[in-house]
């Protein structure tokens, strides 16, 4: 009784350093029981980001944030329970609950893992924001296409000899 005793307590503490170490988090850290596709843990991070309160998100399931449905929510956690032990990679859009949020709509890359829990099955998600990476990749295509107008402009211009021919050329 003793050994099961202090083994419970050991397991009490590592979960304890576990949620400690996720609170301290820069990225999203949520938990989702995915028989009841509701949210049981988000971290300090993931409340501000989609501006929301602990208890409003013990309400809530994944596809409360997200722009899908509960049925897409659920196939996406049943793929990450049939990857067995390999993290789930994925790029999602969230919308956050209160629109006193720093964020509007945002692009998610989520990292995902199915935990077994008794009956149940936990996934575990990290989550970052990548709006500002991939409006910053955008801005570089476009400004790269841009350049390589001007470039083909350029080139025109010098090869042409009326304002005719260099309208045509660059069109």
């Amino acid at each position: 009784l003793e050994a099961a005793n202090a083994a419970a307590q050991q397991e009490i503490a590592s979960v304890r350093w576990l949620r400690i170490a996720a609170d301290l988090s820069d990225d999203g850290v949520s938990l989702v029981n995915r028989r009841t596709m509701r949210l049981v843990y988000l971290n300090p991070h993931g409340l501000k980001t989609i501006g929301c309160t602990a208890e409003q998100v013990l309400k809530m399931g994944p596809h409360d944030i997200s722009h899908c449905d509960l049925a897409t929510a659920e196939k996406i956690y049943d793929e990450v329970i049939n990857a067995g032990e390999g993290t789930v990679q994925t790029e999602i859009r969230i919308v956050p609950v209160k629109n006193g949020s720093n964020y509007s709509d945002m692009a998610v890359e989520m990292q995902r893992r199915a935990i077994r829990v008794g009956d149940d099955w936990i996934i575990a998600n990290s989550s970052r924001v990548v709006t500002e990476r991939l409006n910053a990749e955008r801005a570089a295509k476009r400004l790269g296409r841009m350049l390589a107008a001007l470039s083909a402009t350029n080139e025109a211009i010098m090869h042409v000899s009326t304002p005719a021919d260099l309208y045509h050329w660059v069109c």
